[in-house]
């Protein structure tokens, strides 16, 4: 390329005001985009239409945009509610709701007795993904590889749905939405009780999110004596191996924002050997430190810093995102010992957004990965872009090069993302060989991303694994529901019948603490056997305290007595051969 075909190449940003938000503009200008062979992202916002382009001929794709006066006035039709509420399904709430915010409410005298969100699909590696199950799909079962026992599960907290297993059938709810308001509560509780209603079944059980805090991890302890905890990133894995009727152990590869790890750490980008009801996390992407915690989540530039200190650049933070006002202190905390950590995947993709000038702020969730996989026009490898040592994968080099001031941001996207992938597979492929399990997994909100929903699956199949990815629920957490209701269903389906000698773990025996060990871990004794357990859940356990344990995890604290006739009732029902202390 000349220089002077290099000078020519431009990036500009557009806002585009008035009457523009219309079905069709953004395909309209995308199209544009396309016909001018420009890279960039068109996007809705509060003050109109957002709009980047980059390339030789940004002149000329101006010049096509409609002028002031030149298009009719647009016709906006959608869905009655309030941005993160549910849907208005009363007329009178609906009135009295978007008053000032819609020119007209369309009613019916038709009560609507059950609401349901658009499904929202896309296209990825040629095939149909989901984004959002509801209207059209629901309430159509998935089938299951067997019959198991009657449980609801109740997702996680962010793209909510709830499933209840019913013979050898898994009922999946309509997509909720986040339960971050009194009235997504609301609504996630009256489908628990329209969906139990219809099929006609009482659970046996209830399943949840392993994270204590969670609206619906509550709503489960408040509503069930029987608790299956199901850690997030294994529910993740689950929905996908019921979905295919896989039997047998699997590898999963799971990318996503967040989760709830089982040492109570932040979890997000974890390599996983599932099998039955257990996983054991034998990989994980390398700890990212989280400066402001839930802020770095909304604010990238925040995880571009965490990135430039751990490359022993933090003395760059300040002149590189000056216009924050907090960035010339941000290295001073990065240097403090004993920061918060994540394994998040989702968070390597704000760093690269932020770190290539895309985006140092969101204003949704993901709107700094829509943005890069946006300027992705080819993919490309950094050779050595990546290390892999104790199941621990960095991208310590590729974010290396990123930062180089020779690399723009359309090049940068598909650096990151080709590389990334590769990176995947390499990971997945090793652990293959040395596991001796060839079936793979692929799970976790990340995999919306269209480039890597086909390079990675692409590649376990090249390398010769047999890929598996979700087809009829989200990679999202809009499928996490049936993962949960899948694990705890086969851990009732395990307990024998009444009468039968009883499992050396039921669904909870109680255990006294005889020793504190690092990593929030305990040893307790259940049947004269050393058992190590997770106390992560509790605080303020000291040595000589009983709990109820539950499947590795101390979910209560209970007094001794109560402990001693619990006892003595699974040793009359041959469930407790004996309890050292």
């Amino acid at each position: 390329m000349s220089a002077a075909a290099t000078c020519d190449r431009k990036r500009l940003r557009v806002r585009v005001s008035g009457a523009v938000q219309g079905v069709g503009f953004r395909p309209y200008v995308y199209g544009l985009a396309m016909r001018y062979g420009l890279a960039g992202f068109v996007i809705n916002g509060p003050e109109g239409v957002l709009i980047e382009v980059e390339g030789h001929r940004t002149s000329e794709f101006i010049a096509a945009l409609p002028q002031r006066g030149e298009a009719g006035p647009v016709i906006v039709v959608t869905s009655a509610n309030l941005y993160g509420e549910p849907l208005l399904i009363d007329n009178v709430e609906a009135l009295r709701q978007l008053k000032g915010v819609a020119d007209l409410v369309v009613t019916h005298d038709r009560d609507i007795l059950a609401c349901a969100d658009d499904s929202v699909v896309s296209v990825a590696a040629g095939r149909d993904q989901f984004i959002r199950r509801a209207r059209g799909y629901v309430p159509e079962p998935i089938r299951l590889a067997r019959s198991v026992p009657p449980v609801l599960a109740v997702g996680g907290i962010l793209k909510s749905t709830v499933t209840i297993t019913r013979d050898d059938q898994a009922f999946v709810s309509q997509h909720i939405g986040d339960l971050n308001t009194a009235e997504s509560i609301r609504a996630f509780e009256k489908t628990i009780r329209h969906l139990t209603s219809s099929l006609g079944v009482e659970p046996v059980a209830v399943a949840h999110d392993l994270h204590p805090d969670m609206a619906s991890t509550r709503f489960a302890e408040a509503n069930a004596r029987a608790l299956v905890a199901v850690q997030h990133h294994h529910a993740h894995a689950a929905a996908v191996i019921a979905e295919h009727g896989h039997a047998g152990p699997a590898l999963a590869l799971v990318l996503d924002g967040h989760g709830f790890g089982s040492d109570g750490g932040n979890w997000g980008g974890e390599l996983l050997l599932c099998e039955e009801t257990s996983s054991q996390r034998i990989g994980h992407l390398a700890p990212l430190q989280i400066p402001g915690g839930d802020r770095a989540a909304r604010e990238p530039w925040r995880m571009a810093s965490a990135v430039l200190h751990g490359l022993g650049r933090g003395n760059e933070i300040g002149q590189r995102f000056a216009a924050q006002r907090q960035a010339g202190c941000l290295s001073d905390l990065l240097d403090q010992p004993g920061g918060t950590t994540t394994t998040s995947a989702g968070r390597l993709f704000d760093a690269a957004a932020a770190l290539l000038g895309i985006a140092n702020l969101q204003s949704y969730d993901g709107e700094a990965a829509l943005k890069l996989e946006a300027l992705v026009r080819g993919t490309t490898i950094l050779e050595a872009g990546w290390t892999i040592e104790g199941g621990v994968l960095s991208l310590g080099p590729l974010f290396s090069r990123l930062i180089a001031d020779d690399i723009d941001a359309a090049g940068g996207a598909g650096l990151f993302h080709g590389t990334l992938a590769a990176a995947c597979v390499d990971w997945v492929t090793r652990s293959a060989r040395t596991t001796g399990i060839n079936t793979v997994v692929l799970s976790g909100g990340c995999f919306l991303n269209a480039v890597l929903a086909d390079k990675i699956p692409r590649g376990c199949s090249d390398a010769g694994l047999t890929p598996l990815v979700p087809r009829r629920l989200p990679p999202n957490d809009g499928g996490l529901s049936l993962g949960q209701a899948w694990i705890a269903a086969l851990k009732i389906a395990q307990q024998p019948p009444a009468g039968q000698e009883l499992p050396d773990m039921c669904l909870s025996v109680p255990a006294k603490i005889a020793k504190i060990l690092p990593n929030e871990m305990a040893l307790v004794f259940i049947d004269g056997v050393n058992l190590e357990i997770s106390i992560v859940l509790l605080d303020e356990l000291d040595v000589g305290d009983f709990v109820l344990v539950h499947v590795g995890y101390a979910l209560a604290k209970i007094d001794p007595a109560e402990a001693k006739r619990t006892l003595e009732l699974l040793q009359e029902l041959g469930a407790a051969k004996e309890c050292r202390s």
